[in-house]
């Protein structure tokens, strides 16, 4: 369930970041230029030739999905629109250290964690917090637990919230936005 909710986050982050900021996403000429820089770094005779065995050009029309997700927890929480539990450092961690690990089907190095009534034989976690359900998340250190109860709650006010703010946008913005969406979908 975290998972698929963290997906419509990382969504409407994403929808954000290209309606509030133009240059977030990668255009033609921002692919052509990074191309360009990789191709005369890899000329330096001194350069390590497999430092460039992983790097991928990003495609045409993407844009980087942490900053997105992270720009959109700073701007709704500084909004209250809904608290997530996470500021900027800990919106990194999360989608790092736990949302890409579960999207990749990997094995998240913070520990996943789930919760049921009785918290009492858990005593390192914040069991007030959790029983509370003030945030979606808490991140201490290299733990990271998951309220998903409150995650659905969160992804309803979020959504709403998008749509009240893309009533403010203007025209320019909305079609750079639907242009954006159309390349994604097809």
């Amino acid at each position: 369930m975290a998972l698929g909710l963290l997906s419509v986050l990382g969504f409407l982050s994403k929808i954000y970041s290209v309606l509030s900021n133009r240059e977030a996403v990668v255009d033609e000429k921002k692919h052509q230029s990074l191309k360009n820089l990789k191709c005369q770094i890899e000329q330096f005779p001194d350069i390590d030739k497999n430092l460039f065995k992983k790097f991928i050009l990003p495609r045409v029309g993407s844009l980087n999905e942490e900053d997105a997700f992270v720009n959109f927890i700073v701007k709704v929480q500084s909004e209250n629109v809904d608290y997530l539990g996470l500021d900027e450092n800990s919106a990194r961690k999360v989608w790092k250290f736990y949302r890409n690990k579960l999207a990749h089907l990997t094995v998240p190095l913070a520990p996943v964690g789930v919760y049921d009534k009785d918290l009492s034989h858990m005593d390192w976690v914040d069991i007030e917090y959790l029983i509370s359900k003030q945030g979606s998340f808490l991140v201490r250190d290299n733990l990271i637990l998951c309220n998903s109860d409150k995650l659905v709650q969160n992804a309803k006010k979020l959504s709403i919230w998008l749509s009240t703010y893309i009533d403010t946008c203007d025209d320019e913005n909305i079609e750079n936005a639907l242009n954006w969406l159309n390349r994604e979908l097809s």
